[in-house]
């Protein structure tokens, strides 16, 4: 039975499960091939909850659990053993959407991957910082920009009823939400030049400048930092590796240095004792 929990079979239905979701999205062979699709997914749940009861036996379950990836895994498993019966159709909806989970049972099997969630631990908490101080300027120009753009008002609809001219302003956590889409740097100045082309004359050039001043704060040194000290993080491990491989070698140099030294005293000891053998042959010779 051991090969049921074999690394292969259990990446091969990963990936069969991964490849029935992504094929029942898929209106067309949802409704010619559902039922096979369905039947497919639940033997797949089926089998995880064998992977893990068999894991249990072989490992004991003190020593399963002791594992994080077989805690993420058990997991996502029990998350998924809902969808093993259908219920209220928003709920089940909801649940079909858990079974994604499934496959990020996958990244145990990445290469080097404790390695990487290693750096990104390190990278986040390196960064809380910097989220603070985005969040904090992202609070300040989304907030002042609500009181500036968000109330003005153009021309009464058919109802007579005003009409925003930014409604990506109305509420503050709008305009927050508009704000880092301009942090990100993309089309920015399509907002600017709208909101400037209402106005005129020195109150223009202000409203320019404020958004240079959000761009080039927020969406250019605020957000580099970020990802600086997300890089710096994640490749200190490549840099300590490298330091310990330079003490290694540097440790393995000094060892040789000291063995040559030996090898050196041992044949200089040598070549002393075979003088001292022809010393004595000559004086017997004489």
């Amino acid at each position: 039975m051991r090969w049921l929990i074999n690394e292969r079979v259990i990446i091969g239905v990963i990936l069969l499960n991964a490849f029935v979701l992504f094929m029942e999205a898929f209106a067309i062979i949802r409704h010619s091939a559902g039922f096979l699709l369905t039947g497919i997914d639940s033997l797949c749940v089926v089998y995880f909850i064998v992977e893990a009861i068999l894991k249990m036996r072989y490992e004991g379950v003190k020593g399963y659990f002791s594992d994080a990836w077989n805690v993420f895994d058990f997991a996502i498993v029990a998350v998924s053993l809902p969808s093993l019966v259908e219920g209220a159709p928003a709920l089940f909806t909801l649940l079909r959407l858990l079974r994604l989970l499934r496959f990020l049972r996958l990244m145990r099997f990445i290469p080097n991957i404790d390695r990487l969630m290693m750096g990104g631990r390190r990278a986040l908490r390196a960064s809380i910082g910097i989220f603070m101080l985005v969040f904090c300027y992202l609070f300040i120009f989304g907030l002042s920009a609500h009181y500036m753009f968000g109330y003005q008002t153009g021309p009464p609809d058919a109802s007579g009823q005003a009409v925003l001219l930014y409604p990506e302003f109305s509420d503050p956590l709008l305009s927050m939400y508009t704000m880092f889409k301009i942090f990100t740097i993309e089309g920015w100045y399509e907002m600017s030049d709208e909101i400037a082309s209402h106005c005129s004359g020195i109150k223009a050039h202000l409203i320019r400048l404020y958004f240079i001043c959000a761009v080039s704060f927020g969406g250019i040194v605020i957000l580099s930092l970020l990802n600086a000290v997300f890089v710096d993080e994640m490749s200190h491990d490549i840099a300590a590796r490298t330091e310990e491989e330079v003490e290694e070698i540097g440790e393995d140099v000094e060892e040789m240095d000291e063995r040559m030294e030996k090898i050196s005293n041992r044949m200089m000891a040598k070549l002393d004792e075979i003088s001292e053998r022809l010393d004595r042959l000559e004086d017997r010779a004489k």
